[in-house]
């Protein structure tokens, strides 16, 4: 895999993160309340929550989409499965994937 190939399979990675991000992030974002609160203690809480879950989770995408082409370019999956592990990954979200390294790296102390 060339440098270009290797681009163009990032950049689809990360459009594919971005496309299950965009539904994720809309359905929790809403699921918050579409109406601000009227308390300005509540109102301040309510934007900072928002504007929290928007950053820590958009700034995973271009990882999310470094990982699949790392595995791709390493030969571990193809292209094509590379494209829908990075859709995978920006549906589950940054969260789970904490989750999950913190469970490998606890099996790991304690074993």
């Amino acid at each position: 895999m060339n440098r270009s190939e290797a681009f163009l399979l990032w950049t689809l990675c990360y459009f594919a993160a971005l496309t299950a991000f965009a539904a994720r992030i809309a359905h929790q974002l809403f699921s918050l309340g579409s109406e601000p609160p009227e308390d300005p203690v509540e109102l301040a809480h309510w934007r900072r929550r928002r504007r929290w879950l928007m950053t820590s989770e958009f700034s995973a995408l271009p990882m999310f989409a470094t990982l699949s082409v790392l595995a791709a370019e390493q030969g571990w999956v193809s292209p094509v499965t590379a494209v829908i592990a990075a859709l995978c990954a920006g549906a589950l979200g940054f969260a789970f994937f904490l989750h999950a390294l913190e469970a490998v790296v606890m099996r790991r102390i304690n074993s």
